[in-house]
Formats: structure tokens, C-alpha cells, sequence
């Protein structure tokens, strides 16, 4: 928990010194991979909350759906929906 209090901290930093809030889609890919391989699910995967995602990275929902939509279509997650109730929208590793 400690350590994700300062790469929130370092986060922010580095946003307010670029003079705007804009989300690090790298950080975020890092985040889910993070997730996702802590899962203990077979196969390992993870349902991502937009807005969770978005509190953490102090951004709106609609940013953080947008970035994780750039890396799946960029190769570095898969989205899907799982069969059986409650038919959540999860990600995964390629």
C-alpha cells in the first residue's frame, strides 16, 4: 500500500509539473498488467473499474476507458465478456 501512495505521488507530480492533469498511459497499462497477473483466476484475468481506475489516477472514468480501449487495439490487453452472469467486461494478457 505504501509503495502505491508514492507512484501516486511521483504521478501527480509529474503532472502538475507538465502544467496539465493528463493521464500516463503507460503507468495505467502497468496498473492492469499489475492486476491482472495478481488475479487468481484461470485464466488470469481482471474486470477493471473505470471509475476506480479513474479515483486512483485522478482522472474522469471517460479518459481511463478511452486509454485501456487504445491498448487493446494497440495489442498490449485483450477485452472480452465473460459467458455467465454477470456477463462483466474483462481484460487480459495477450
Amino acid at each position: 500500500m505504501f509503495y502505491d501512495d508514492i507512484g501516486y505521488s511521483i504521478m501527480k507530480l509529474i503532472q502538475l509539473t507538465k502544467g496539465r492533469n493528463t493521464m500516463n498511459k503507460q503507468l495505467l497499462h502497468e496498473r492492469v498488467v499489475s492486476m491482472i497477473t495478481s488475479a487468481t483466476k484461470k485464466p488470469k484475468y481482471s474486470a477493471l473499474s473505470a471509475v476506480k481506475l479513474a479515483d486512483m489516477f485522478g482522472t474522469t472514468a471517460q479518459e481511463i476507458e478511452t486509454a485501456l480501449g487504445e491498448l487493446v487495439s494497440e495489442g498490449k490487453l485483450k477485452k472480452t465478456r465473460l459467458d455467465a452472469p454477470p456477463h462483466a467486461t474483462i481484460y487480459l494478457l495477450p
